[in-house]
């Protein structure tokens, strides 16, 4: 790829990435986002193929920069709670830039969900050494069990989507709300005592 494809490609996804979170997938037309550029349909067909491959591209970006940034941190993190409350920052901060409309058209492109499975399923193990980890150094509780956390949390954003909860609240608020409840529930004191901390700031 030329360095000036490139530039256009990059550029396309800081111009799609945002407009498909603020205002859901299936109101977003490519008509849009060549206007918004200043560019010609034409020319964004050349890159993109589809929108389907363009919003996979964008999820898979967004996804990579919050992986990387957050492996980056844990490599300097005073501890797992450390790691853990900056994870839960990044997560907030993003829930209050993603339209529910943005989520729920998600489920309606196969590429896109069996990426996010697929992802899901690779970074198990690296969750769960994170976990182990925590145990070891007195942060979690020593009878955690990272297969039964994880899939109470799968049950959980099933439920937010099938019940529609994001109608009455937000995102920020449920998830808010959810990661509190699970954080007390499988920290021991030294790891709670550091959560209250953060949660006074």
């Amino acid at each position: 790829m030329t360095e000036s494809r490139q530039a256009l490609k990059e550029r396309i996804l800081d111009t799609a990435g945002p407009f498909f979170l603020k205002n859901g997938v299936k109101s977003v037309k490519m008509d849009d986002i060549s206007m918004m550029m200043g560019i010609s349909k034409r020319t964004l067909y050349e890159v993109y193929e589809n929108k389907e491959d363009l919003l996979l591209e964008c999820t898979k970006r967004n996804d990579q920069k919050v992986f990387d940034y957050i492996t980056n941190y844990a490599q300097t993190a005073a501890n797992e709670m450390d790691t853990l409350m900056e994870f839960m920052r990044v997560q907030m901060e993003k829930l209050h830039d993603i339209n529910p409309r943005f989520i729920t058209d998600l489920q309606k492109y196969p590429k896109i969900t069996e990426y996010l499975q697929q992802v899901h399923h690779n970074r198990r193990e690296k969750s769960r050494g994170f976990m182990d980890s925590g145990v070891k150094n007195g942060y979690f509780i020593d009878s955690l069990n990272y297969e039964i956390l994880a899939a109470i949390g799968d049950a959980f954003m099933e439920h937010v989507m099938l019940d529609k909860m994001y109608e009455r609240f937000s995102f920020p608020e449920i998830m808010r709300n959810f990661v509190s409840f699970m954080i007390r529930g499988f920290c021991t004191e030294k790891g709670l005592k550091i959560f209250d901390e953060y949660l006074k700031k």
